[in-house]
């Protein structure tokens, strides 16, 4: 990979050798120079290349030997196209041999004027693709002009178009006007190899009046970008690296900057790559049928032929070309002859132009008159026209400026006092080497959660719910070389009617080169959604900034744009539920009755109220509800207030049901010692974008027990006797407490008195009396 690069390098230096005075090759030295601690290899990278590289090196420098001793041995060429065989080298050698071929063949046919009374078609030249230059492998660039003249100019435009779209070719561009002549001018594409059947069959489409081919050979400049790109490509792949491992702040804003500045420089020169592949992937014709006059009785010996050459740098016009390419302040002299080719005297010639103010700046005679030429004779007219900022005659040049030149003569026979005007055309083609600017506009973008400064911010933050706005900072910066107009900041996720954007630094209407603004911009959040959108699963949101570049004359450039984006996440707001019930008897209402109650055993029904609430910030819908102790399906329950379809955050509903009572049981299950009544809710969120949410559900319980029997009435069972002992057991224990709260205030004395009868009883116990032991008699002391 080493050796290609430097094979590649070495062939666009000895491009830039050949070619030192084009513009192009100036802007590549000075973006080499700019690049080339980037792009110098290093130690290891030398070392890689080895005795490989030296033999490629060796062999590049006896090739550059060879073609310079070529070039000097032919340093005195005769014409035009010796010199452009000194300056192209060998390969320049093919090309110009290839269209000394071309001319040649030109030279045997019958001109143009010869044969004006013959067929069209036998005006035509046939460029043959064998010694086309592109057989020699070179890249050309190929154009074609052909003008005619129909009776039906519209029949004739959709003609040629059939004729065009039949050898794969298509229309690229259209111009018809009526009035005050009808007139059809259309731009065609073919590929290469059908370049020249397409201007053999378009000829024939009317009377043919001018036929042009040029041919340009931009195989070195296409050589140059590709060697230019390669050394870009590797800069920018240097500095990438040393943006890795940058460590000090400074530093990595200084490879960011450089990096940017560079990626848009290798942009720039693939745009300029792309742009030559497409012009010699596809050939262009420029077809123009005019309407054929009604012109009257021409005698056959008269004849009119107007010939057109241009050239700058103060040279003689007339040795100049029909195509020709200047700079962009160049002044550009222009050189017409009319020649009588009849055999009668021409009067009263005039010139004029599409293009060229000849009013203003009319031709100036260099040989013959405007008011009589002789048969056989002709005349020679110069003009020179100032081009300003690649403008000639106030239009564009840049993408090739074809002007037309007309010629008009009334022919005078000895018996006819006067005859019809007579006139012929020619067309001369000026083009200035275009100066594309490098236009550029870069944005950014950061968020903030606070009132702090959000140009601080991060690319991704993450939020509460209730968090009142969000700050948004946008950068737009111009890394061109030219201004950029109205700049205008777009996004779907923002609203800027509502919160318009503040400007903070710069302005709107222009940013000069190297220059930036930012704008800032306050949305509001509620309850997890920013601008009506919902953002707890992360909310990308997408910033473009649009801006017009101004050209260094002027003239407004297609628009460009970039897009950044930044990320907001609010925390998830989960949905909620309350489910509460409650059980009564009798006609009460049951949503003032008890979560516990004992019914009687006449009791025939249970009233049952549920509420389900929704204290949540998400909205509940289908709300269903549930139980394994209530037969639901026969007894629903029955909404007194709100809906089970929607249920709003804040809002409840409640519902009531009747269940039946037989033998004392409730829904089939015994009640006597008491049934537990679970309910369970079901509801489905449904945020406010319509996404509905996994189903969320709450329980509660309710406790009713029945009686045996009625008080008092009938034979007493198993159950009034338990309830009966449980009666009896809790008067029992309700005494013992009674007298046990009686005696806590002599608890003190109680034990004092217990600890004294136990001195007393140890003290007993312990006396030689007690214990039946003779008495120790007390030994005497002295005195």
């Amino acid at each position: 990979m080493s050796l290609v690069i430097l094979f590649l390098l070495l062939t666009g230096a000895c491009g830039a050798d050949d070619n030192s005075t084009s513009p192009e090759t100036a802007s590549s030295s000075a973006a080499a120079a700019q690049v080339a601690v980037a792009e110098e290899p290093t130690a290891e990278e030398f070392a890689e290349m080895g005795e490989d590289a030296e033999i490629a090196l060796a062999d590049v420098q006896a090739a550059l030997t060879a073609s310079d001793d070529v070039a000097s041995e032919d340093a005195q060429p005769e014409s035009a196209s010796a010199a452009a065989l000194v300056d192209e080298g060998e390969d320049g050698a093919m090309a110009a041999a290839a269209e000394s071929a071309m001319e040649e063949d030109l030279a045997d046919e019958p001109t143009e004027g010869d044969n004006r009374d013959g067929p069209a078609a036998d005006a035509l030249v046939e460029v043959s693709a064998i010694t086309l230059p592109s057989a020699f492998g070179r890249d050309i660039i190929y154009q074609g002009w052909v003008s005619v003249e129909a009776p039906d100019v519209a029949a004739a435009t959709q003609r040629a178009i059939a004729v065009v779209q039949g050898l794969g070719g298509f229309v690229f561009g259209q111009q018809t006007r009526t009035r005050p002549a009808p007139y059809s001018e259309i731009v065609f594409k073919v590929l290469p190899e059908d370049f020249s059947p397409a201007l053999a069959r378009l000829s024939e489409i009317g009377e043919l009046l001018d036929q042009q081919i040029s041919a340009d050979d931009v195989t070195e400049r296409i050589v140059d970008l590709q060697s230019r790109i390669i050394t870009s490509e590797a800069s920018v792949s240097r500095l990438r690296s040393f943006l890795d491992t940058a460590l000090d702040l400074e530093d990595l804003a200084f490879y960011e900057r450089e990096l940017l500045i560079r990626e848009t420089d290798l942009e720039r020169l693939h745009g300029q790559l792309r742009t030559l592949e497409d012009r010699v992937a596809l050939a262009t014709i420029t077809l123009a049928i005019s309407q054929a006059p009604e012109r009257p009785v021409i005698l056959p010996n008269t004849g009119l032929l107007v010939t057109a050459w241009a050239s700058t740098d103060g040279e003689d016009p007339c040795l100049g070309d029909r195509s020709l390419t200047t700079q962009r302040d160049d002044t550009v002299d222009f050189c017409v002859e009319v020649a009588n080719q009849g055999e009668v005297t021409l009067t009263d010639v005039r010139l004029s132009s599409d293009v060229l103010a000849s009013d203003d700046h009319p031709f100036v005679i260099e040989r013959g008159s405007f008011e009589r030429i002789e048969p056989g004779q002709f005349l020679t007219a110069t003009l020179t026209e100032e081009m300003t900022k690649g403008r000639l005659a106030g239009r564009i040049a840049t993408r090739g400026l074809e002007i037309l030149i007309e010629a008009t003569a009334t022919p005078m026979d000895p018996d006819t006092p006067q005859l019809g005007v007579i006139s012929d055309r020619t067309r001369v083609v000026v083009t200035t080497e275009e100066v594309i600017p490098n236009p550029g506009v870069l944005v950014h973008a950061w968020v903030s959660g606070k009132d702090d400064d959000p140009c601080l911010g991060d690319r991704d933050i993450t939020v509460r719910p209730d968090n009142d706005r969000v700050m948004f900072c946008i950068f737009v910066g111009n890394p061109g070389d030219v201004p950029l107009t109205n700049v205008e900041i777009r996004s779907a996720a923002l609203d800027f009617e509502a919160n318009p954007l503040k400007l903070e630094h710069g302005d709107f209407n222009e940013i000069e080169p190297r220059q930036f603004l930012t704008a800032t911009l306050a949305e509001p959040l509620a309850k997890g959604r920013l601008n009506g959108r919902v953002a707890t699963r992360g909310l990308d949101i997408e910033i473009q900034a649009i801006a017009t570049p101004v050209d260094r004359d002027g003239a407004e450039l297609d628009s460009i744009s970039d897009t950044t984006s930044v990320q907001v996440t609010t925390q998830e707001i989960l949905p909620a539920m309350l489910v509460s019930a409650w059980v009564s008897t009798g006609d009460d209402d049951p949503c003032l009755g008890d979560r516990d109650i004992t019914l009687e055993p006449d009791a025939d029904h249970v009233n049952i109220c549920l509420e389900i609430g929704n204290p949540g910030e998400i909205t509940l819908t289908d709300i269903v509800i549930g139980s394994t102790s209530l037969p639901l399906d026969d007894h629903s329950f029955i909404a007194e207030h709100g809906d089970f379809n929607l249920l709003e955050p804040g809002q409840f509903v409640t519902a009531t049901l009747t269940q039946p009572i037989e033998d004392g049981r409730l829904a089939g299950r015994i009640a006597t010692r008491g049934t537990s009544i679970e309910i369970e809710a079901v509801a489905t969120p449904v945020e406010g974008d319509g996404t509905r949410l996994g189903d969320i559900s709450e329980t509660t319980n309710v406790m009713v027990r029945v009686r045996t029997s009625p008080s008092g009435d009938g034979p007493s069972g198993f159950g009034d006797a338990l309830d009966a002992s449980y009666q009896a057991l809790l008067v029992v224990l309700a005494g013992a407490a009674v007298v046990i709260g009686a005696l806590i205030p002599f608890l003190p004395l109680i034990i004092v008195l217990a600890l004294l009868v136990r001195w007393i009883r140890r003290r007993r116990s312990s006396s030689p009396a007690a214990t039946g032991a003779p008495e120790v008699p007390k030994r005497p002391t002295a005195e």
